[in-house]
């Protein structure tokens, strides 16, 4: 719904009259005036609309600039190196624990494997 209960400004426009029996169709439905309707539905698409519009739009100096940033980076400073530098400190992986007990490699769990295959025949 709309904010402003004062209404003391007027926005004037025709419609045809199947447009109108629309509005006040739905008006009825929602147990609001045509008024109320009307300026609520308005405001919700301009403010949409105005949402839309300052999502994308850049001024073209900036733009410029966007574009010159991207395509050629300035040098870090050196703030940003330390900074990155704590951020890969803090945020290495994690040391693989040690593993307790013998470690087995590919030669071991072959023989391993040829011995239960030798004792199974015999």
């Amino acid at each position: 719904m709309h904010r402003m209960k004062n209404h003391s400004h007027r926005l004037e426009f025709r419609v045809n009259k199947e447009i109108k029996a629309v509005i006040e169709r739905a008006a009825e439905l929602e147990c609001r005036t045509v008024t109320d309707f009307a300026i609520d539905a308005m405001l919700r698409a301009a403010e949409a609309a105005i949402g839309r519009a300052s999502a994308r739009a850049l001024p073209a100096r900036d733009a410029r600039r966007f574009l010159q940033l991207m395509t050629k980076p300035p040098a870090p400073t050196p703030e940003l190196r330390a900074a990155m530098a704590a951020w890969n400190r803090n945020s290495a992986a994690p040391a693989k624990p040690e593993r307790s007990g013998p470690r087995t490699t590919s030669a071991s769990v072959r023989a391993r494997s040829a011995r239960g295959r030798s004792a199974a025949r015999g």
